[in-house]
């Protein structure tokens, strides 16, 4: 009798082993698939965002810098001033970004900032070499430049920072009317010219 008392026991524990093994084998794999969907999930979240931040970025114009360098009206020292232009606009299928930029200057007349390039000067010619733009501009960068060297000097670098504004343009060199001037109000122009810093204020 004691014999299957004691064999009975036995069944009684080894049933209620294999069932507590039963139960916690369960919730391991629930843990398991728990953390996988909630990895799956925010997998997917962070693919869709990606997909959204690559078609924002695939719908938006991408954009030009250029910057043009303006005289302040009261103040002996020019500016430079930034602006942008979509990368699909027409116009540059008709003029370099530089053209586009010089023109910005030579009209340009809002507020504190003039230019001081003369007025009605126009763009004749305009040719990149290596590092060398080399610029032609009608004769009214003569007939209108003020009889003044600061002017005609500040007026010069305002011209010369726009273009040199991009990093593959190093010097610019002038001819006016297709003609190689020796100088004007004692400022030559029969060399090539570079970045100034010479009327930019100090910060």
């Amino acid at each position: 009798m004691k014999r299957w008392m004691i064999f009975f026991l036995v069944l009684i524990i080894s049933a209620f082993s294999l069932l507590g093994c039963s139960k916690n084998k369960g919730n391991d794999d629930g843990d398991v698939i728990s953390a996988n969907g909630n990895d799956n999930q925010t997998g997917q979240q962070v693919e869709q965002e990606g997909k959204d931040e690559s078609t924002k970025d695939t719908g938006k114009s991408k954009y030009i810098d250029f910057a043009v360098y303006l005289k302040h009206k009261d103040l002996p020292y020019i500016f430079g001033e930034r602006f942008e232009i979509k990368s699909d606009d027409p116009i540059l299928k008709e003029k370099t970004i530089e053209e586009i930029a010089l023109d910005r200057l030579f009209n340009y007349n809002k507020e504190s900032y003039v230019s001081p390039v003369p007025k009605k000067t126009k763009i004749l010619g305009f040719e990149k070499k290596d590092a060398i733009v080399y610029l032609d501009l009608s004769k009214e960068f003569i007939d209108n430049m003020p009889k003044d060297k600061a002017l005609t000097q500040m007026a010069i670098d305002s011209i010369v920072n726009t273009i040199t504004f991009f990093p593959e343009n190093e010097k610019v060199v002038f001819k006016v009317e297709g003609e190689t001037i020796k100088e004007i109000n004692g400022v030559s122009l029969e060399k090539e010219f570079i970045f100034s810093n010479e009327f930019i204020p100090d910060k």
